[in-house]
């Protein structure tokens, strides 16, 4: 038994020195990488929408595919205009190749650090697709916390215990409302932010524990039906405020 425990403390420890190494390289990577990325998204035309296709390619030169967009004249008002991002998906590129982008970014989470996704872009350019999604297509949200539950198994087999929780806000004409609190946001007032040594913090919103993706896809079901929309040419129900989800 002495041998057996022995060999159990020394495979802990190369386990640990492992870890330890991975997390290193991975930090290395994400730094080399660069801190803050920027990713273009190019939604598909939606019917009803008069567009010419011609107005915007994708470069294939071996320098710029996969990263890069081309706006022609009749796009921009004279010339070809070239934009260089850190990666380029174009219409057809499913939600999963766009979440593989980003999820070295989620893993720095479980490794201890912080991370921050936003979608921006003008109202009906799918920032709500890409970050919600919908049951059959998972948006970046859903999947991200789908990753953090498999690693937090992970975890748990090796002695950890973890506590998911999460908060969903929105800020709608300068106002900051709860989505997650029922009844609101039209029964309550704009929640207080406040500046304190770790960052801006809201503070009042409530906040929900999450064991499992079934958790998450129950509030933000909820946190949706409640968000501020309106009607544009091309979506019924746009959305019209800025949505903030956390997770710690």
């Amino acid at each position: 038994h002495s041998s057996y425990d022995k060999k159990i403390n020394q495979l802990k420890k190369e386990a640990e020195i492992s870890e330890r190494l991975r997390r290193s390289l991975h930090d290395t990577v994400q730094e080399l990488r660069g801190n803050i990325r920027v990713v273009c998204r190019v939604r598909p035309d939606i019917s009803g929408e008069t567009a010419d296709c011609d107005t915007m390619t994708f470069p294939d030169h071996p320098e710029l595919k996969g990263r890069a967009i081309a706006l022609h004249e009749d796009f921009v008002g004279g010339g070809q205009h070239l934009y260089e991002f850190d990666a380029v998906f174009q219409p057809e590129t499913p939600q999963q190749v766009c979440f593989e982008e980003i999820q070295p970014m989620v893993q720095s989470t479980m490794d201890g650090k912080n991370a921050c996704i936003f979608s921006y872009g003008q109202s009906g350019s799918g920032k709500t697709h890409t970050m919600l999604g919908t049951p059959e297509q998972p948006g970046m949200i859903p999947m991200a916390l789908d990753h953090i539950f498999c690693e937090r198994a992970k975890l748990a087999e090796q002695g950890w215990v973890t506590r998911i929780e999460c908060s969903l806000i929105e800020i709608y004409n300068e106002t900051v409302r709860d989505l997650l609190t029922e009844g609101a946001p039209a029964n309550t007032s704009s929640l207080p932010i406040h500046h304190t040594s770790k960052g801006a913090q809201v503070e009042g919103a409530r906040i929900v524990v999450v064991d499992d993706i079934a958790d998450v896809n129950s509030i933000m079901a909820e946190a949706t039906k409640r968000r501020a929309t309106g009607k544009t040419l091309i979506n019924d129900t746009s959305s019209r405020s800025h949505a903030i989800f956390t997770m710690a």
